[in-house]
């Protein structure tokens, strides 16, 4: 897992998402300040710590990484 600036990882995310926008999953978590974002599309995973979910540049860090198929949902 390599951390990335926030800009980079939701540029790839957005590349991505314009390739294939079916099957992406995605959550926040409401307990953390800052916010975290999580998004799941097949068997990689992305990991976002940003300032704000509402700003149109947020400022953070972020990840890409491989989910073990186990670790997976059925749905």
């Amino acid at each position: 897992m390599e951390r990335k600036k926030a800009e980079e990882v939701l540029q790839e995310v957005s590349e991505k998402y314009q390739e294939n926008p079916r099957g992406w999953s995605f959550w926040t978590s409401r307990e953390s300040k800052p916010p975290e974002m999580y998004l799941i599309h097949g068997d990689t995973a992305y990991f976002l710590k940003v300032d704000s979910l509402y700003t149109p540049n947020p400022i953070g860090v972020g990840a890409k990484f491989k989910i073990e198929e186990d670790q997976l949902p059925e749905e």
